[in-house]
């Protein structure tokens, strides 16, 4: 009888252990099972971390037996809720952000870089007093809170919740770890993925620019409206506005994306005095460098004028970034773009913004180089035309004379152009003449000072 029992007593065993290694291969299938799925989410969303998020929340509170599971992102100082899944209702999920500090189990688990689980936040939760409030809110009694990591810096947290005191178990702990290394990978694809997207439309930009340059050699207004175009678009900016320095006045050359109203209001506002000017187009020429401004309708009438926040109103300027256009330190210009909304620009804005300053320097030294060897070889052209016409008219200056008109009248774009001689009786005398008085006799002689000082007098 005893080893009868002893044999049902091995039976039993060999019955348990074939039931705890079911449920162990049951759960290593299923956790297999769901970390399989959410590749499969993360390969089919690799511009959008979201279903990733959903799909982690829903796998995590599923396989960990929790009521819920919540995801939560860095945003600045405070933690973005995201997603929020599991078999019981989530009322917490109404809850948007929290802060970043150590009042609540999140903020506190994202600080010390480790995982929080509190047994029971009813009675434990003192030390927390943020998420002891939300637990007396909405019911939960234990919470587990791991933070997560990509490249060794904390970027959000996923928060387990139990209606019951039952804490969660070490192999519950790595299969949230898990998880946790899967929303890393999730972000860090999208980061790639809109960074190579970014790259290449900057570079796309980049190019479009360039070949707008090289076609238009001898007039940069293109090459400004291309530029207003890109850089309000890749800077998700609604506006662009490219100014030019000419005379120690700021001139309005392209516009990008303004309203009716708000054109008129801004193309009445230019032309303004550097000195005098309160824009940031302005500002940002006098000192040479970036003026970033989070909100230009919060400035003060001392460092925008009034008539300037009147434009923005009506084109619908909030925020403003304005990058400096400068040719051996000289200043030539600016370029700027504004946000319906508030806040400031990001770096890489910014970096994005100076490339397309750059190309601008580069179009308007295109222009002038142009323009001065233009200028150069027309002078050239009238010198040899005038040396032409003093070889073959050895004997009469008149040729001459109108030769040298006709250049200057080019090079001038004179009206009237006339070559005046000095006579022996200090009278003078039209060598030759174009313009609306086209003869001596119209005009007669003209009785002058001694032919040195006839030079300075204002008839001659």
């Amino acid at each position: 009888e005893i080893g009868l029992l002893k044999t049902f007593a091995d039976q039993a065993v060999i019955a348990i252990e074939n039931a705890r290694l079911i449920s162990e291969t049951k759960e290593a299938l299923d956790q297999q099972t769901a970390i399989s799925e959410i590749l499969r989410v993360i390969s089919s969303s690799p511009t959008d971390v979201q279903p990733v998020l959903d799909a982690i929340a829903e796998r995590a509170a599923r396989l960990c037996d929790a009521s819920s599971a919540s995801m939560y992102l860095t945003d600045g100082d405070t933690l973005r809720h995201l997603a929020s899944k599991g078999p019981s209702p989530d009322p917490v999920t109404t809850i948007d952000t929290l802060p970043i500090n150590r009042e609540s189990v999140s903020g506190r688990a994202l600080l010390e870089r480790k995982t929080i689980q509190v047994r029971d936040m009813l009675g434990e939760g003192g030390e927390y007093p943020l998420s002891l409030e939300l637990a007396k809110r909405y019911g939960h009694r234990t919470v587990l809170v791991m933070p997560l990591y990509r490249e060794g810096r904390p970027f959000g947290t996923i928060l387990l919740r139990r209606n019951e005191v039952r804490t969660f178990t070490d192999r519950e702990i790595s299969l949230l770890q898990t998880f946790g290394d899967q929303a890393a990978i999730a972000l860090e694809n999208v980061r790639l993925f809109n960074e190579t997207q970014e790259a290449l439309a900057r570079q796309t930009a980049t190019s479009d620019v360039l070949q707008v340059i090289s076609g238009s050699p001898t007039d940069v207004q293109p090459v400004f409206d291309i530029i207003a175009e890109r850089a309000a678009s890749l800077t998700a900016a609604r506006y662009c506005l490219v100014t030019r320095l000419e005379d120690e006045e700021v001139q309005l050359v392209s516009l990008h994306g303004v309203n009716e109203a708000g054109t008129a209001a801004l193309r009445a506002a230019w032309p303004q005095r550097l000195k005098d000017s309160t824009s940031i187009a302005a500002r940002a020429m006098r000192r040479r460098g970036v003026v970033n401004v989070a909100d230009l309708l919060a400035e003060s009438d001392a460092d925008y004028a009034p008539n300037m926040k009147r434009a923005c109103a009506l084109a619908g300027f909030r925020s403003g970034l304005s990058v400096p256009m400068l040719r051996d330190e000289q200043i030539i210009g600016a370029i700027t773009v504004n946000r319906a909304e508030t806040g400031l620009y990001a770096d890489k804005e910014i970096a994005l913004l100076q490339t397309f300053a750059r190309q601008a320097e580069v179009a308007i030294e295109n222009e002038r180089l142009f323009n001065e060897t233009k200028e150069a070889l027309d002078q050239q052209r009238a010198s040899g035309e005038v040396l032409a016409a003093i070889s073959s008219s050895i004997s009469d200056t008149k040729p001459v004379f109108d030769v040298i008109l006709q250049s200057c009248q080019r090079l001038f774009a004179g009206d009237i152009v006339g070559v005046m001689l000095v006579r022996d009786d200090n009278l003078l005398d039209i060598g030759s003449y174009s313009g609306r008085i086209s003869s001596r006799s119209s005009l007669g002689r003209w009785p002058t000072l001694p032919p040195r000082a006839a030079r300075f007098s204002s008839n001659a």
